[in-house]
């Protein structure tokens, strides 16, 4: 009995569908109960058969919500075949299937409109213009779908049924809109109708989008190079301190109180005595066997200068996007640690030139040393070196504050504003669309 049932509906005899239904009142019920893979009904919407569609409505109007194996309606398959008289008869029986998704997240509008059936969307639209907002899987609307199969002819329907902006730039989960995709496909044609149809924020935001691109090149090319420079410096610094290295060995002699190349009376019981050393080693730092103090800030500060910029390097070429914000921010963070550590190196290197170490003791532990008279100059001016530096830091800390803040605000008053300065702009352009389309708007 299915298989004749079945027979009829490829057919699309009427008369055989008749016959069954009077040898087996149940046979509808049946199909609808046995959850078969499609039933007589998605056959004969799929096949065009306008007299069968409208029989078996008549006999079983529930069918019009059986779904197949990909969980489509008989509109979904009427819908993207383009035959409208079926379409005409399954809404009038249910029209709440406009809005049924199948397992791909569309509706039979948006396979309407990926498959150009200008007049079955006109008819669906009259029917539920609501449905028309349903929105697909990756938050694609059905704008979405039209630029992305290229329709244009159906699109221009729909935005003639449009009755807002906000929809027309709405954008899908990847952040694009219509604009975004019709570009990137290098469709012509619909980029020049959106330029004269859609919002201009929509072609500012694009504007926007690539002046952000740009900039982020030449801020990446920026950190780069000065990462290198710093990169250069500290290595510099590290393996050629300030005041250099020792040029031979020599060992200290106690009972003689002067250095001398051989061991003769060294008494090596003894290395370090009021943190000199008795041993000067060719090639070891001058400014370590002198000051200790002084060069464990040195070397830490380079050595901290010299790993932040060797990371910008490495995220820089690591294939990560760098691009993103966060990313970006993080990468200026660290720049600003590059710098300032070697900023701290000069001032302490040229303070142990200068024997300007006095005020250092106020952030660094330091041992006391006597300032000299014709130092005085050199003093003030690295004082008040280091001073601009660290204020030109906070100032920028500050600005960038400030800048969070009045963003944070505008983003707060954009939520706002937008519902009390466009409403009336945007209630007058609702009712002129319908106006224009028989009263019918999306």
């Amino acid at each position: 009995m299915e298989r004749r049932l079945r027979e009829a509906s490829l057919k699309g005899s009427v008369n055989s569908l008749i016959g069954l239904i009077k040898e087996d009142e149940l046979i509808l019920d049946r199909v609808i109960v046995d959850c078969s893979a499609e039933t007589p009904l998605h056959i004969a919407a799929i096949l065009g058969h306008v007299d069968f569609t409208r029989e078996l409505l008549r006999l079983k109007p529930e069918l019009v919500f059986e779904l197949d194996s990909r969980r489509r309606t008989p509109l979904h398959l009427a819908s993207a075949k383009g035959y409208t008289e079926i379409v005409k008869e399954l809404v009038s029986v249910g029209a709440d299937a406009c809005s049924v998704r199948d397992r791909d997240g569309k509706t039979p509008l948006h396979l309407a409109a990926m498959k150009g059936r200008v007049d079955v969307l006109r008819e669906l639209v009259r029917v539920r213009p609501e449905a028309a907002r349903v929105r697909a899987d990756h938050g694609q609307t059905i704008l979405h779908l039209c630029v992305k199969h290229d329709r244009l002819e159906v699109l221009e329907l729909l935005l003639s049924l449009v009755s807002d902006d906000e929809f027309v730039n709405s954008k899908d989960d990847s952040g694009n809109t219509i604009l975004h995709i019709a570009v990137a496909n290098k469709q012509v044609e619909t980029v020049r109708y959106l330029h004269g149809r859609i919002a201009s924020i929509d072609s500012k935001d694009i504007e926007n989008k690539l002046r952000a691109s740009r900039d982020g090149e030449i801020k990446i090319s920026s950190l780069m190079v000065v990462a290198s420079l710093i990169a250069t410096v500290g290595f510099q610094v590290g393996v050629n301190p300030p005041g250099g290295v020792w040029q031979e060995t020599k060992y200290f002699n106690e009972t003689a109180g002067i250095w001398q190349q051989d061991e003769k009376d060294i008494n090596f019981d003894l290395v370090y005595y009021d943190h000199v050393s008795k041993i000067r080693f060719a090639g070891m730092s001058v400014i370590a066997d002198e000051s200790p103090y002084e060069f464990r800030v040195i070397l830490g500060s380079n050595t901290l200068g010299l790993l932040a910029s060797m990371s910008i390097i490495l995220l820089l070429r690591s294939g990560l996007p760098v691009k993103s914000r966060i990313f970006m921010w993080m990468l200026m963070v660290i720049m600003w640690v590059a710098i300032s550590s070697m900023a701290l190196t000069y001032a302490f290197a040229i303070s142990y030139m200068t024997a300007v170490i006095e005020w250092f003791s106020t952030v660094v532990p330091l041992p006391k040393k006597v300032l000299v008279k014709d130092d005085i100059s050199t003093y003030y001016i690295t004082l008040w070196t280091v001073y601009g530096w660290f204020g030109l830091m906070a100032l920028i800390l500050f600005s960038h504050f400030v800048r969070l803040l009045l963003k944070y605000w505008k983003r707060r008053l954009y939520n706002v504003g937008p519902l009390l300065l466009r409403g009336p702009t945007k209630l007058i352009g609702m009712f002129k669309r319908r106006r224009m389309n028989g009263g019918v708007s999306i």
